[in-house]
């Protein structure tokens, strides 16, 4: 089963494989959102049939690239330290600006200075580079989103350049020429794909509120965030769901849908 609430509709197509026409009205669905625990307490049973092993999760992801995404077909989506290793455009792009990262070390070069890059001895400090390590090893999931939104308004220009890029940049100002370069060749893409409850962070379903799903099994715990979620979409506009996935947990190619081109600049309707 697609458990797909990039839209409305899709929303509500994903609960009519539980509920009924007349449970489904759109005041009803409000009334649910204000009272979810007790519809849940109420309906929760309908979702038995739903297998969590069986279960793919539609999002997208949006990034920038400068080869037509030829490098993500053929490797898959990355999280950050991956794109980093690997011999990655990003990777040798940063090299041309004298920026090396020896992930495993956990160190910077650039234009041969070394920048200690271990997170655990910069917690706390407030050090620019303390905000360039957690980006890297605490924060390197690939992130990922199950609503259709205004992605201009996501607030770091992910679709600008890598959000990475303006860690980077933090630290060291004088690469402020290579964000712009990247802007000003790369395009921009909504990459549409299918991904496993698995595969992505636990913290997504239970991390938060832990006390408050304790009578709960794993899958009721994951099938009541999911109607959670879904009731969520449907009753609210403008609403924003973001997933991350698991840190060293690639996307392979056979999981994505479909590479969609969008525009660096807001469209905005006269």
């Amino acid at each position: 089963m697609i458990f797909d609430i990039l839209t409305k509709k899709s929303a509500y197509d994903f609960l009519a494989n539980f509920f009924d026409k007349k449970i489904l009205k759109k005041e009803n669905i409000e009334f649910y959102w204000s009272n979810f625990d007790e519809f849940w307490n109420q309906n929760c049973e309908a979702m038995n049939t739903l297998e969590i092993s069986e279960l793919w999760i539609k999002a997208f992801h949006i990034t920038t690239t400068r080869d037509q995404c030829k490098e993500i077909k053929r490797y898959g989506l990355m999280d950050l330290k991956s794109v980093l290793t690997k011999d990655t455009d990003l990777k040798r792009f940063l090299q041309k600006y004298n920026v090396v990262f020896d992930i495993e070390a956990r160190k910077l070069y650039y234009n041969g200075e070394c920048v200690n890059l271990d997170y655990d001895k910069l917690i706390g400090t407030g050090k620019r580079e303390e905000f360039l390590a957690h980006r890297i090893y605490n924060d390197s999931f690939c992130c990922m989103f199950l609503t259709e939104e205004n992605v201009y308004n996501y607030g770091t220009g992910i679709h600008e350049r890598p959000e990475f890029l303006m860690r980077l940049v933090e630290l060291y100002p004088s690469l402020e020429i290579a964000e712009k370069v990247w802007n000003k060749t790369s395009e921009a893409y909504k990459i549409y794909f299918y991904v496993s409850i698995d595969q992505l962070i636990e913290g997504m379903f239970v991390k938060f509120e832990s006390d408050y799903y304790k009578d709960l099994s794993k899958d009721q715990i994951i099938k009541k965030r999911l109607l959670y979620w879904a009731i969520k979409r449907i009753a609210y506009d403008n609403n924003e769901i973001r997933g991350f996935i698991k840190e060293g947990v690639d996307i392979p190619p056979s999981q994505i849908l479909c590479y969609k081109k969008i525009s660096k600049v807001e469209k905005r309707e006269r």
